[in-house]
């Protein structure tokens, strides 16, 4: 029963071990991985080696089995120990001199082993043993044996020291990863003590039965921390090399982490993120009041802009949940979009503006007139709107060329600029034809400012090759009733423009509704 026991439990871990082995062998990308596949498959051939010894039944094929074991035996502690130092970055190499000094005594361990059959030195008196009914080997131990184990000893000693060392000095995380190490190079120690005292009085190799769980132990733990490793780091390269800036903040408004983008946005207005305020209460607000708002903001978009730097900011805040679904804090996702942003607005400037006379549009003129007519109905005898065209344009075009043409429309517009408040909506409306909505107090107030319009383009010199050139303008003024829209007012205004063309040009005619 104990056979069978023993059998069955070698044969599943050699399957394990021998399935782990090729799984390193090919996923594994470092040295050390291919290292730690060796080891598993020198584990393998010695338990392999071991079941087949359990299961002979002369002395003669024991003996062979033992021979068979002794090829990873003296291996595997070295191989172990190169393992540790690649793991740990000691060794960059496995075939290095480091490595070569520690298999100088395995390899005479397996040299005399196979020169010298069951020398003296190492065992002596090979027999078979009864134990339940199957046949174990027993030997007498020599000074060679000795002198091995205290070798094996000594280099799991030293795997040892170093995993208590990196243990100690690492972050929780990490404890758990080094405190498995830690355990799988303690079991092969207890299990070659228990060999040497034999305080169960068996002859069996506890050390063959151990190295299975040991090396699972090992490999399990670095497969799996090199998984949370690789993670961890492509996480942590993508959180620092992301062109948005990022700062991690707890419920408690306590900056947990920040990445580069973050540290220069708010060194940028003049924030200091150093390592104290790393899991304090952080002093963005404190350093800068216009901040306030963007991180006391938990909407999803806001939209911030620096009038000190003329930027514009887009901040994304999303929440951070546990397990459980509980908000535990919040990413500030940082974006710069001033050169978005100004694309946009100066994409929407030109959909409403004359590109040649930098004016409001015609479609501008609709959206923003008929804004005004519904917001000021109660004040509609406020509204007027003065339609000016240019007398006689086509002259100048025929006899200067369509370039004058276009710097008389450009300057027309900046005299219009020039005379009429920001507020007012002063339009190019089309071909030589201004309109320019108004709010006034009194309609003598519209009649002064066409006048005074008509003197400024009646003054200017728009024909720097010719002075004496003069260019004139007709204007028709129209005001607001009750129940005017705002093409019923721009056709009021264009009549009363027609008429002042047809009785002389160069004059206002306010629009009457009872001689149109």
């Amino acid at each position: 029963m104990l056979l069978n026991i023993i059998t069955m439990y070698i044969f599943i871990a050699a399957l394990i071990t021998t399935f782990l082995a090729f799984y390193l062998i090919n996923n594994g990308k470092s040295e050390y991985s291919y290292a730690l596949a060796f080891l598993m498959l020198l584990v393998f051939m010695y338990d392999f080696g071991y079941l087949a010894e359990l299961n002979s039944h002369t002395v003669e094929a024991a003996i062979f089995w033992v021979d068979f074991e002794y090829i990873p035996i003296p291996l595997i502690n070295s191989v172990w120990l190169v393992v540790s130092l690649l793991y740990l970055g000691k060794i960059k190499k496995f075939f290095s001199l480091t490595s070569f000094i520690f298999f100088i005594l395995p390899f005479i361990t397996i040299l005399m082993r196979f020169t010298n059959d069951f020398h003296n030195g190492f065992y002596s008196d090979p027999h078979l043993v009864q134990l339940d009914n199957f046949w174990l080997i027993n030997t007498t131990s020599g000074l060679g044996y000795y002198i091995h184990i205290v070798y094996v000893l000594v280099l799991t000693l030293a795997v040892i020291v170093m995993f208590v060392i990196e243990f100690v000095k690492s972050g929780p995380n990490e404890k758990r990863k080094y405190g498995a190490m830690l355990l799988a190079s303690i079991l092969p120690v207890i299990a070659v003590l228990i060999g040497l005292f034999d305080p169960f009085n068996l002859p069996l190799d506890y050390t063959a039965l151990v190295l299975p769980i040991s090396v699972f132990i090992l490999a399990v733990s670095i497969i799996l921390n090199d998984n949370l490793q690789l993670k961890s780091k492509v996480r942590f390269d993508l959180f620092q090399s992301s062109h948005d800036g990022i700062i991690v903040i707890s419920n408690r408004n306590i900056v947990l982490d920040y990445n580069f983008e973050a540290e220069k946005f708010l060194n940028h207005h003049s924030v200091e993120l150093n390592k104290n305020a790393i899991n304090s209460e952080y002093t963005i607000l404190n350093q800068n009041k216009d901040l306030q708002e963007v991180f006391n903001n938990n909407a999803g978009i806001f939209e911030y802009y620096s009038f000190e730097h003329d930027e514009y900011w887009e901040v994304k805040t999303r929440s951070i949940e546990n397990n459980s679904g509980k908000v535990v804090g919040r990413l500030k996702i940082i974006n710069q979009t001033t050169n978005k942003v100004k694309s946009r607005i100066e994409l929407e400037k030109l959909s409403k503006t004359d590109e040649l006379s930098s004016l409001n549009n015609r479609r501008e003129l609709i959206d923003q007139g008929n804004n005004w007519l519904s917001s000021n109905h109660n004040e509609f005898y406020k509204l007027a709107v003065l339609f000016f065209d240019i007398d006689f344009f086509k002259v100048v075009n025929d006899t200067y060329g369509h370039a004058v043409g276009d710097d008389v429309i450009r300057n027309i517009g900046a005299l219009l600029r020039k005379r009429f408040r920001s507020s007012d909506i002063v339009t190019r409306y089309g071909g030589e034809e201004f309109v320019v909505l108004i709010k006034i107090d009194s309609q003598s107030e519209a009649l002064k400012l066409a006048q005074r319009t008509l003197s400024d383009v009646q003054e200017f010199s728009f024909i720097k090759e010719d002075p004496s050139f003069k260019l004139t303008i007709s204007a028709g003024v129209a005001f607001a009733d009750e129940n005017d829209n705002l093409d019923a007012l721009i056709s009021k205004a264009d009549k009363a423009m027609y008429k002042a063309k047809t009785t002389g040009r160069n004059r206002v005619v306010i629009y009457d509704k009872k001689n149109p």
